[in-house]
């Protein structure tokens, strides 16, 4: 028997991919529905997103109080957020105690700050090393400066802390002269040395943000008489203070940010 054999002499025409592999159908089914696992997790945490974000949404919008000149608009049952109270406490969360007529001085430094750091991090902007000047040197004196009025009678521990954060900025110069990749090669002992004794302060400054974002975040709930949210994100503020005094209480911590951010700025 003559066996048959045939031989393409042209391409054959593309198809299209299956449907359910591409688009938005496709993305679901390769990241939320790929196996029964990862469908049941799905499920699950939609569920509970959804909870979560219409209970915040009908605390925060619908059965918001949006005006009103004192508490007595929002100490009514069943009422939301107090948003008057939010638009009148703003600026303090803002500027904190910060005396009212001298409010410039700290709008002013975030003017330096933008214009220092906007040009710093645009590559097609030339002059890096005078910029890096300016952040490492003229800022910090600026900001003291202007923040404090001309008195800089501070304790030593704050002039320890000024040094130490001019000795860290110090040790990521090579990444605003040289380029990114060019300024790790460059400085990559200097720069792991300065993260590592910068991490506890990152840890404990994100701590004490965490904690007063759950205080206030508990402050509103209790605004609305919701105790239970309200008790869950003050427990949360407490646990965060209680982490970050153990770890400020570490014995000579202080002293081994302070000789690990050195050798990141010597390096």
């Amino acid at each position: 028997m003559t066996p048959i054999a045939y031989v393409r002499t042209e391409e054959a025409p593309k198809l299209p991919p299956p449907r359910g592999m591409i688009g938005l159908q496709g993305w679901l089914r390769a990241n939320l529905f790929s196996s029964p696992g990862n469908t049941v997790l799905t499920i699950v945490f939609g569920i509970l997103i959804y909870l979560v974000i219409s209970s915040v949404l009908d605390w925060a919008i619908f059965r918001a109080v949006w005006s009103g000149s004192n508490r007595e608009v929002c100490a009514v049952e069943g009422a939301g957020a107090c948003w008057p109270f939010v638009w009148a406490k703003f600026p303090q969360w803002i500027y904190g105690f910060y005396p009212i007529e001298q409010r410039w001085r700290p709008n002013l430094v975030f003017v330096f700050a933008v214009a220092g750091l906007i040009p710093m991090l645009m590559p097609s902007i030339g002059h890096k090393f005078w910029n890096a000047l300016f952040l490492l040197v003229a800022f910090p004196l600026i900001t003291i400066t202007l923040l404090s009025g001309g008195h800089v009678g501070f304790s030593a521990k704050t002039y320890g802390v000024v040094i130490g954060l001019l000795l860290l900025a110090a040790s990521f110069l090579p990444l605003g002269l040289f380029g990114l990749e060019t300024g790790i090669v460059r400085n990559r002992g200097g720069l792991l040395a300065a993260l590592a004794g910068a991490a506890p302060a990152l840890l404990i400054f994100g701590l004490l943000i965490l904690a007063a974002l759950a205080s206030f975040v508990g402050m509103l709930f209790s605004l609305a008489e919701a105790t239970g949210p309200a008790d869950t994100f003050y427990a949360a503020a407490r646990l965060s203070v209680n982490a970050q005094q153990a770890i400020s209480s570490i014995p000579y911590l202080n002293l081994l940010v302070g000789l690990a951010i050195a050798a990141g700025a010597a390096l």
